[in-house]
């Protein structure tokens, strides 16, 4: 266990097998809060479980050891009113946030352990990441986050809407059209080569 201030990070562990929502694995993303850093992030959802039981345990234990009774933003959360009315799917399970700098951007692997390609985690699909957690105070916030140290892809799943762009509007159009819509302005020369 390594020290950051007043807290402990703990060890790396294993989170349960859920879906991945948003996800920001190939190329860090803009910060939740206004002025921080660019961030490589996760949202996993996971089924109510024994395993997820396990997890909220460890993660209350550590917030009680650091913060006691005192209310402060957590890692993992059962998904209220507000998440399910934006994601039916979301009712009866719990949304687990995690993130890592810009400097330390989470291994992907497949399930053989092999590196995984950019892409291969997508909204929707079947994941494993391994975390670490601390205890944070900064700019008014304090609480218990997820630093993410690794994403195992674990298997395809249905694709899950985002309000990002999944590039279905593209399924339709095919080289007939966009030949149509260019007409003969801008065609490269024949005798050019990519």
């Amino acid at each position: 266990m390594a020290v950051q201030g007043n807290f402990t990070f703990s060890d790396n562990f294993l989170l349960p097998v859920g879906r991945a929502h948003w996800v920001d694995l190939d190329k860090p993303a803009k910060p939740l809060t206004e002025g921080q850093p660019l961030k490589y992030r996760l949202t996993l959802v996971l089924n109510d479980m024994p395993e997820t039981q396990e997890l909220l345990k460890k993660v209350n234990d550590y917030k009680q050891k650091y913060f006691g009774n005192k209310e402060v933003k957590m890692p993992i959360v059962k998904a209220d009113a507000e998440m399910i009315e934006k994601n039916s799917w979301y009712a009866g399970k719990y949304r687990v946030r995690m993130s890592a700098s810009i400097d330390r951007k989470p291994v992907l692997y497949m399930p053989d352990k092999s590196a995984a390609v950019e892409g291969t985690i997508y909204p929707g699909s079947w994941v494993a990441p391994t975390v670490c957690m601390v205890g944070f105070k900064q700019a008014g916030n304090q609480g218990v986050m997820f630093i993410m140290k690794s994403v195992m892809f674990i298997r395809d799943g249905e694709r899950i809407a985002t309000n990002r762009d999944d590039g279905s509007q593209y399924d339709g159009l095919t080289q007939a059209d966009i030949e149509r819509m260019i007409g003969s302005e801008d065609k490269p020369a024949a005798d050019i080569t990519y």
